[in-house]
């Protein structure tokens, strides 16, 4: 026993760890490689997101209109890859000596991949779901038994908590809806805005020509 961290010791260094773990990997994700990605990869995925953030290459031909459930469920799948895999080997390495860097580069990517491609799946259902919902004939009146049922349904507990886990509170249907209208006009507005500094550069490219 003279040899044991007290319990008390043992959680806050894992605490400490944890955080630095997570402030490693997100400052690499969000401050490094998803800007890198974003600039120069060619891919669909990242074409979209030039395009909301109104940075387009010449070479890019997406509309914000054409994104389906397959983008929505590899969105960030790569960034998070890289991040996932620098992360897990600094940490390791840093822990361990050289001979850890890979297999904690393999790990911590393999853990990264399968959380955000099931944070994406859940998003793509969601958004599947209430499309769904908003096509469909309005259903019957559901009985006492069935709303029984749907309170005490156990996979939906689990997601809740699951998310509350992380920090995160779970909102509701609407209010998912009210934000993606938001993200939606706010992207709409910077195109026209775009759409009306190009008119007014070439109409005085026009002027200086005709001038000239």
């Amino acid at each position: 026993m003279a040899g044991k961290p007290l319990p008390v010791v043992a959680a806050g260094f894992a605490g400490v760890n944890a955080g630095m773990t997570a402030a490693t990997f997100f400052g690499l994700r969000e401050f490094i490689v998803s800007p890198l990605l974003v600039h120069n990869a060619p891919w669909r995925q990242y074409a979209v997101r030039r395009k909301e953030r109104g940075i387009p290459k010449p070479g890019d031909s997406v509309t914000l209109e054409e994104s389906s459930v397959a983008d929505i469920r590899s969105n960030k799948l790569l960034d998070t890859g890289i991040s996932g895999a620098v992360t897990g080997g600094l940490m390791r390495g840093w822990k361990s000596g050289r001979k850890a860097i890979i297999p904690g580069a393999l790990l911590a990517s393999t853990i990264a991949l399968g959380i955000q491609y099931g944070f994406n799946y859940a998003a793509a259902s969601r958004i599947k779901n209430l499309a769904e919902e908003r096509t469909a004939p309005p259903p019957a009146p559901p009985t006492p038994e069935q709303l029984a049922e749907e309170k005490l349904s156990w996979h939906v507990r689990l997601g809740n908590r699951i998310v509350r886990a992380f920090g995160v509170e779970p909102i509701s249907d609407e209010e998912f809806l009210r934000r993606l209208r938001t993200a939606r006009n706010k992207y709409e507005l910077r195109i026209k805005e775009l759409e009306k500094e190009i008119a007014e550069e070439e109409a005085t490219k026009s002027v200086e020509s005709h001038s000239s």
